[in-house]
């Protein structure tokens, strides 16, 4: 159950980062499904297509955006510069965050 929520989060987060880059249509059914739990059902519905439709876009968008992530790395270096300013925000030393910053 943890490891299910995890990937949820992790995609929903994958999908603020790489939205842009999918069409309007991915967007939309990954948004249905991961923000707002809409069922498979539901949305097959709405979009007046099949169940089987809707879990093929939902594969086809999160190995994109996975694949998009392992190029790019924009969510793992905006984790690991929020870590930084969060360790200087606990610390008053932001010397590593400028250091990080300077080094992108």
């Amino acid at each position: 159950m943890k490891e299910l929520l995890k990937e949820r989060v992790l995609l929903s987060n994958l999908l603020q980062e790489y939205g842009a880059l999918l069409t309007e249509s991915q967007r939309d059914i990954f948004t249905s499904y991961y923000n707002y739990d809409i069922s498979l059902s539901e949305i097959a519905s709405n979009k007046k297509i099949s169940r089987s439709a809707v879990e093929d876009s939902l594969s086809k968008t999160s190995h994109k955006l996975l694949e998009y992530e392992s190029k790019l790395h924009l969510l793992s270096k905006k984790d690991e510069l929020n870590a930084k300013f969060l360790e200087g925000v606990k610390t008053n030393d932001y010397t590593k965050l400028g250091e990080y910053i300077h080094g992108l």
